[in-house]
Formats: C-alpha cells, sequence, structure tokens
C-alpha cells in the first residue's frame, strides 16, 4: 500500500487523543505531530520487526482484509498496555469493508456505525468510538487492554501473550 499524508481534517482529534503519547507508530500514513516523535512504516509486519513499545498507533487500512484481521492481533505486541489506536479507512470500497473485516467476525450491516464500536468490544478492545469527521475518511478509535484479564480467554489472543 502507498502511504499517504494524514488528511488535515483529522489532525486536531488525533492530536487530542494523543495528547499523553510521546511515541507514535503511523502504519501506511505520514503524519506531523507537534510534541510526537512519529514513526512512519509501510505495513504491521514493519512495525513488528521494530520490535518497540510505541505510546499510540494510527494504522490506515489497505484493502487485504485477511493481512489487516491478523495485523490487528499482532499489532498489540508493537504498542503498550492501555495504548490508544486510529484505525483510518477511506468511506469508499473496499477500505471501508476491510474495517469492518478487522473488526468483525462476520458482515455488519453498513448502515450502521455503531456495529463498529461493539465489533471492537468484542474484539477486546476498550473505549471504542467511531469518528466520521471527513467527507473522505472514517476513524475508529480504541484503546488496548491495559492489562489481561481472566476475560481474554474468551477473545484472540496475540502471539507472545498467553492469557494469564
Amino acid at each position: 500500500m502507498r502511504r499517504s499524508e494524514l488528511d488535515p481534517k483529522l489532525l486536531p482529534l488525533v492530536q487530542t487523543l494523543f495528547a499523553a503519547a510521546r511515541q507514535v507508530l503511523a502504519i501506511g500514513v505520514t503524519a506531523t505531530l507537534p510534541s510526537h516523535e512519529v514513526t512512519v512504516v509501510e505495513d504491521v509486519d514493519s512495525a513488528l520487526a521494530l520490535g518497540g513499545a510505541f505510546d499510540a498507533g494510527l494504522w490506515r487500512l489497505g484493502s487485504d482484509t485477511a493481512q489487516a484481521r491478523a495485523g490487528l492481533t499482532s499489532l498489540r505486541n508493537a504498542l503498550v498496555p492501555g495504548a490508544p489506536l486510529f484505525l483510518i479507512a477511506d468511506k469508499r470500497a473496499p477500505a471501508l469493508d476491510q474495517l469492518r473485516a478487522v473488526l468483525a467476525r462476520g458482515p455488519l450491516p453498513r448502515a450502521r456505525l455503531e456495529t463498529l464500536c461493539e465489533a471492537a468490544l468484542l474484539a477486546g478492545l476498550s473505549a471504542p468510538r467511531v469518528h466520521d469527521v471527513s467527507p473522505r475518511w472514517l476513524l475508529v478509535s480504541v484503546e488496548l487492554p491495559s492489562k489481561h484479564t481472566s476475560l481474554d480467554a474468551f477473545f484472540e489472543q496475540p502471539r507472545g501473550q498467553p492469557s494469564r
């Protein structure tokens, strides 16, 4: 996927939700965030190869839904527990379909964006919000779990982080 610059309409929202973060991982998108150290990579595999623990993540989804679903699980190894993560999808298919595929196990009704929040909770993420602030882009903000709990046994676990 070719990298693109973060839409300026999304910047204030990203800056607000990343206020406490210092090291931001940007996947598939370049972003200039004042007072943040931003590391830009092409894909999740490249992010994992860095071997770092980033305070926040920004991920522009492409068109490969299978890769994205696996990427969300793997991405938990690159971000610190409790880190905010923005998933950015183009409102035009297939990127919006990929957002649905990343968060949900099955198809979601196109007309109900709140189902993306429900799907994020069922994927073991917390504080999901859908931000429809741009004519072209749809953002879903989530937070990674702050720690492992007994409920993790009911959700997908990332490789290398077994349930306790």
